[in-house]
């Protein structure tokens, strides 16, 4: 027999839940929608159309399948993160086209990193494999 338990996802987790739906849709309109509409026909509009892309799929999957208690929300939302701390090192230290912020983005994505690891570790129970 299998053990029903109920599955609560708490403020915190539901308030980094809510962070990361307005951080995809931030992603998407300044990353996706802007270069579309007006950038395309430079480098950094094409790049920045790119990264935005590899970004937003990772994270609204994540988003997706961590609403859904889905283990692979989780490993999408680890993908997200690294994507995100790669392409800053890319774009800022490889290629200078952002120069100056670098380490205040890397170090926000790490901090958020933890807040997301502490608030899936004391839910892991609920995740499932799917």
């Amino acid at each position: 027999m299998t053990k029903n338990i109920e599955k609560k996802r708490g403020i915190f987790l539901t308030i980094l839940l809510i962070y990361g739906a307005l951080e995809a849709v931030l992603v998407f309109f300044s990353g996706i929608i802007y270069p579309i509409i007006g950038l395309l026909g430079s480098n950094a509009g094409k790049l920045t159309l790119l990264v935005s892309a590899l970004e937003f799929i990772p994270l609204a999957a994540a988003l997706y399948g961590m609403w859904k208690w889905k283990k692979w929300g989780i490993y999408s939302l680890i993908a997200y993160i690294a994507i995100s701390i790669l392409s800053t090192v890319v774009f800022d230290v490889v290629l200078k086209l952002y120069t100056g912020y670098a380490q205040y983005v890397i170090l926000f994505d790490i901090i958020i990193a933890a807040l997301w690891f502490w608030a899936l570790y004391r839910k892991r129970a609920y995740f499932i494999q799917a």
